[in-house]
């Protein structure tokens, strides 16, 4: 039960908290790396752009 348990954590559970936290980042990529929280405002970009729609 134990290694089942250390796998889904690892391999499931973890990549989804840090998909999560990602979201929630503006994340500076190019030279170091920088983490900025921006809380949901990276979603209402993303629902407010009028290229969405259209793609």
């Amino acid at each position: 039960m134990m290694p089942t348990i250390l796998v889904l954590r690892t391999f499931v559970v973890l990549p989804i908290l840090y998909a999560v936290f990602l979201s929630l980042q503006k994340v500076q990529l190019l030279g170091s790396f920088e983490y900025k929280f921006i809380g949901l405002r990276n979603f209402t970009r993303v629902l407010e752009d009028e290229q969405l729609g259209i793609s």
